[in-house]
């Protein structure tokens, strides 16, 4: 009876201690799972520049990156005056398609997500402004069709005659402002999809595309344009935490980011040197100085170091046209032109060539980059009179310095001889043995000459192994010389 008493004491104390042991368990898994949530980080990308396949190559990663680290929000902080639009166009898909909450935040004061800029704004989750910054102008000038309906439409108080009247200017006008009109449209209906995703002001963002409209923060936030005004990425953190974000048609995440860790994804040596390369203008100089050193090298072979540079920069130059809209009229151009002004060197054109491929050059230089692809960035016009001058200079100096070799004499080989001096080593009256250049030549005079060894004697001509010489006479000689 005692041994079983016992038993029942023990018991009781085990499933006390085990009720206690399951008890603390519990508490302690809910403790780090929350703290596990906590500890997800935030992860910051930076873009500022054009947005051109550099920062669509950074945003991939960065992007892969934050999954790694189980990111609970990626943060971009944006500045950017536009870009290439089908660039921009796969970098708002990856954001549209990105499981993890995706904040566009133009900062900081003086930033702008102008043009293509827009649209990453408009495709992110959460889209906030610094005060003091900017959004909208989403149309490329080139793209803007002379700006007659725009004009037409603020004309028309009554409205009744709108419709007909843009209809009637899109059949009526020329061909390349109906492409202009089809690529507003397209470019309009994008942001409008947009809009419609996020929940956003789809009339101010198709004013952004076909009027070139602009927003400053304040006015963006009263018209729905963005979520929220932050100073900085602290204060904005602070007012997205709590929300719920809708990631997809069926998972939402809500964010706990007041504490969480931050984690800084910058752009590497490959980003900052991949946005170089596409620089519409570096690639535009490469090009230029990569066919020029080709040209240089073809007319002056073994020099190497033109060959070599020119091959360099060609390369460099292909490569950033791959990736950026060219266009392969332009191309062809600027390579003739620059062909021409080399030629005029060689081929007695009489400048028409050289005025030719001038003329070329610069044509082919307008039209090298498809302008209607890229938002806000273009080849400059001060990088077309550079390189210009620059060709024109380079081919200019290659002609001067050609006729210049022409009308030197002939400083080698017996050529060099004529009209020169030579010392008297002996001489007998018409016949004797002369020095020049360290070699002694027999001499023969056409009549006789009263010299002694040492003298000196002037070179006339040459007759097989024979010098013709007569009397040196150091004033007349000199100046002919000079």
């Amino acid at each position: 009876m005692l041994f079983m008493g016992a038993i029942m004491i023990l018991k009781k104390s085990f499933l006390r201690i085990f009720l206690s042991v399951t008890f603390i368990a519990l508490g302690a898994l809910a403790i780090f799972s929350a703290n596990a949530a906590n500890n997800q980080p935030v992860t910051v990308l930076n873009i500022k520049g054009a947005i051109t396949p550099a920062y669509s190559d950074y945003l991939h990663r960065g992007l892969r990156e934050a999954k790694k680290s189980n990111s609970q929000l990626v943060l971009i902080e944006l500045d950017t005056p536009g870009g290439v639009l089908t660039t921009t166009r796969e970098m708002a898909q990856e954001i549209m398609a990105s499981e993890i909450p995706i904040a566009v935040f133009v900062t900081p004061a003086g930033a702008h997500a102008a043009s293509a800029g827009t649209f990453l704004l408009y495709a992110a989750h959460i889209a906030a402004m610094s005060p003091g910054t900017n959004t909208g102008a989403a149309t490329p000038i080139s793209m803007m069709p002379g700006g007659e309906q725009q004009k037409d439409k603020k004309d028309d108080a009554d409205g009744k005659n709108k419709d007909k009247d843009s209809e009637q200017k899109k059949n009526d006008g020329t061909n390349e402002e109906r492409l202009a009109g089809k690529a507003i449209e397209d470019t309009a209906a994008f942001i409008r999809s947009l809009a419609e995703l996020r929940k956003r002001n789809a009339e101010w963002a198709e004013k952004a595309v076909t009027e070139a409209d602009s927003l400053i923060a304040k006015e963006a936030l009263e018209q729905g344009v963005i979520d929220y005004i932050a100073v900085d990425r602290f204060e904005l953190i602070k007012q997205i935490h709590g929300k719920t974000v809708d990631v997809s048609d069926n998972k939402s995440v809500t964010l706990d980011v007041q504490s969480a860790p931050i984690m800084v994804y910058a752009p590497d040596w490959r980003t900052k040197l991949l946005a170089i390369l596409t620089d519409p203008n570096i690639a535009y100089f490469l090009l230029i100085i990569g066919i020029n050193g080709l040209i240089l090298e073809f007319y002056n072979p073994g020099t190497m170091v033109a060959g070599v540079i020119g091959s360099v920069c060609l390369v460099l130059a292909l490569m950033s046209m791959h990736v950026l809209p060219i266009n392969i009229t332009g191309l062809i151009m600027v390579i003739l032109g620059l062909i021409f002004l080399a030629a005029e060197a060689f081929i007695p054109s009489f400048g028409i060539m050289g005025i030719g491929g001038l003329i070329a050059f610069i044509i082919g230089s307008l039209l090298l980059f498809d302008a209607e692809a890229m938002a806000g960035i273009g080849l400059n016009m001060s990088s077309v009179f550079i390189a210009s001058t620059f060709s024109a200079s380079l081919i200019g100096a290659g002609i001067y310095l050609l006729f210049k070799l022409r009308k030197m004499q002939n400083s080698t080989g017996v050529e060099a001889m004529i009209n020169s001096h030579a010392t008297v080593k002996s001489w007998n009256g018409r016949d004797g043995k002369v020095e020049v250049h360290g070699e002694i030549w027999n001499a023969r005079a056409e009549r006789i000459l009263a010299v002694n060894s040492g003298d000196k004697i002037k070179i006339i001509g040459k007759e097989n192994l024979t010098l013709l010489i007569d009397e040196y006479d150091e004033n007349t000689d000199n100046k002919a010389a000079e």
